[in-house]
Order: C-alpha cells, then sequence, then structure tokens
C-alpha cells in the first residue's frame, strides 16, 4: 500500500483522485490521511477509490466513532452513496457496493495524542478499527519529547500499543523513517 498524506502533504482533492486512479492501475492500494480524522473529504476520497483510510489525531473512542461513521454506509454509518469511480459509477449494483465497502474499507487510527493512549483499549475493541498505527513524532511530542522515540516512556507507549492491538487481534503500524 501507499499513504496519501493529506494531513502534511499538499493535495487537493483532484490530486488524491488522480493519484488513487494511478495506484490502482499499478496494483497497489492506495490509503488517504486525511487532514482531520472529521474532516469532510473522507467519503469523497473512498468515492475516488482509495481503499481505506488513516484516521489522524484521534483523541478518543467517541471521537474514533464518529469519524467512522462518514467512511461507513448504513445500517453502520452515514456516508453519502451516489455513482462515483469506487462503485464503476454505479454499474456495480450498489446494495453489493454498500456491503464491500462497508466490510472492505480500511479504517487505521493514529495513536499520537494523550487520549488514545489513555483509550487504546476501546480504540482496540471498536470493531470498525482494524489498525491501531503510531504516529511517532506525534506521540513523541504528547509524551513531552519531541522527536525522542527512544524515549522510556515512548517505548512503554509502543509496547503498548502491540500489546492491545495483539490482545485485540488488529494490526500494529507504525511509521517509519528508513526501511531497515
Amino acid at each position: 500500500f501507499i499513504l496519501i498524506d493529506g494531513e502534511h502533504g499538499f493535495f487537493s482533492i483532484e490530486s488524491i483522485a488522480s493519484t488513487v486512479a494511478a495506484c490502482d492501475g499499478a496494483g497497489i492500494a492506495p490509503l488517504v490521511r486525511p487532514p482531520s480524522a472529521l474532516s469532510d473529504q473522507v467519503g469523497r476520497y473512498l468515492d475516488a477509490g482509495a481503499a481505506g483510510t488513516l484516521l489522524p489525531r484521534i483523541e478518543s473512542v467517541a471521537m474514533a466513532r464518529s469519524a467512522i461513521e462518514a467512511l461507513k454506509f448504513a445500517p453502520l454509518g452515514r456516508r453519502g452513496l451516489g455513482g462515483v469511480r469506487a462503485n464503476r459509477y454505479a454499474t456495480e449494483p450498489l446494495a453489493a457496493f454498500v456491503a464491500r465497502s462497508n466490510e472492505e474499507t480500511l479504517v487505521a487510527v493514529q495513536i499520537e495524542r494523550e487520549g488514545a493512549l489513555a483509550e487504546l483499549s476501546g480504540l482496540a475493541d471498536e470493531p470498525a478499527v482494524d489498525v491501531l498505527f503510531v504516529g511517532p513524532n506525534d506521540l513523541s511530542q504528547a509524551l513531552g519529547t519531541p522527536g525522542n522515540t527512544s524515549s522510556e516512556n515512548f517505548r512503554a507507549a509502543l509496547a503498548r500499543v502491540a500489546s492491545e492491538a495483539s490482545r485485540a487481534k488488529k494490526a500494529a503500524g507504525i511509521m517509519v523513517g528508513r526501511r531497515e
């Protein structure tokens, strides 16, 4: 997969849509990180064909649930339904598209705030959450040591995220600076 970063990157909805289309052509799953977890653009990224989203700056289970509602169609959410690129402009039967999208759209929540750490167990137990994904820069900043990913507090928080993900049978992820 690749992550199209709408939080820190400089992408318009059009450039995200064209990048998603390029990913499809290359056989790469595109995930999009919106400017904020509660962005009104998330549904449009999915309409363009994104395989999922990375929700930044999650502070609580309630916030995650609110963001997830925008990603899921009824009865799981409130995402608007139309004839869009993701459903081949309604040539895929809409009921089948809704069921497939609700099942397959990947939802990753970023663990990078104190609120997310405080509600880590609840986030891990949220049925629609697939991945607990650490944003190391913001997490280190939230822990009072900006950029220090070697601190004891950071390493302990990382271990908690991995443990909760494992317990809940979810994936854990983290941004890395180098391949190795």
